[in-house]
């Protein structure tokens, strides 16, 4: 069973481009299923019946789990049994029956321009991880980019010189323009905060934690909730109306205190026509 899942985890890491947190994602999600088969005696998860997936789903349910959360484990499923339906090894997909409930989304507003720039105030820029949590928050809500992306970046993904990011999804290769304040910050981060963060052995993710391991987006969501309370703003700041922040072309209102120069580590790609180093 283990090896099945380690091939199916590298499947989606090597072809469909998976992030970490994807992967991690499907794992919790197949480890949860295949625990509940075998404590009810309902067999294995390779050979689960749809009946036995369908007791599974009615079990998180029940256990109110968010609606969220169950649909993405009817996915992780699907995909999982698809995997095998490609290896040879089922003939059926028993997860395509299932059907989660519907997620109902709050729609969120942007913010307000005092309020984006009075969370923007409350990270000490010049402290590893104050300079970190304002260089993230920035990002979100000047290119709006998505957490899960943010979270998953590299070094080599940074072209400063350039001014953009570039990096693989599951889908396609995608390019972030950063605007000139958000080259300043992300530069003044490498330069100043991030090498405080780094723990042997050097992990080439761009954000880290103060483990010196990749922020995750629970990790992100946490600290970004703790700044939202200190504003005043904890049922305004999420990271979707930090996108919609975004989509509102707020970004060159925003004041910041930073001013410093390019800087490039090692690791960061100076331009699309010369190689990584």
């Amino acid at each position: 069973m283990d090896e099945i899942l380690l091939a199916f985890f590298t499947h989606l890491r090597n072809v469909k481009k998976a992030s970490a947190n994807t992967i991690s994602s499907y794992g919790r999600d197949l480890r949860s299923c295949s625990a509940y088969l075998t404590e009810h005696h309902l067999g294995s998860l390779t050979d689960a019946k749809e009946t036995s997936l369908l007791s599974y789903v009615l079990f998180l349910e029940q256990s109110q789990r968010a609606a969220a959360t169950i649909s993405r484990n009817i996915a992780s499923l699907r995909a999982f049994y698809q995997f095998l339906i490609q290896q040879g090894l089922r003939d059926d997909n028993p997860a395509d029956a299932l059907e989660g409930p519907t997620v109902k989304r709050q729609p969120s507003s942007p913010l307000l321009r005092e309020e984006l720039n009075r969370l923007l105030s409350l990270p000490d820029a010049e402290s590893p991880r104050g300079g970190r949590d304002l260089t993230m928050i920035y990002l979100l809500c000047t290119t709006g980019i998505p957490v899960s992306d943010l979270v998953s970046l590299v070094l080599s993904n940074v072209h400063l010189i350039d001014g953009y990011l570039e990096y693989e999804t599951e889908r396609k290769t995608k390019t972030v323009s950063l605007t000139e304040k958000a080259a300043l910050l992300l530069s003044n981060y490498l330069q100043k905060q991030r090498p405080f963060l780094v723990r042997p052995p050097e992990n080439h993710a761009l954000f880290l934690n103060y483990n010196g391991t990749a922020m995750s987006r629970q990790g992100f969501w946490k600290v970004l909730k703790g700044y939202a309370a200190q504003a005043g703003l904890a049922d305004r700041v999420t990271p979707q109306s930090l996108r919609h922040t975004f989509l509102r072309g707020l970004d060159h209102d925003i004041s910041t205190t930073q001013n410093t120069s390019y800087y490039l580590p090692p690791q960061t790609t100076i331009s699309k026509q010369q190689n990584e180093c």
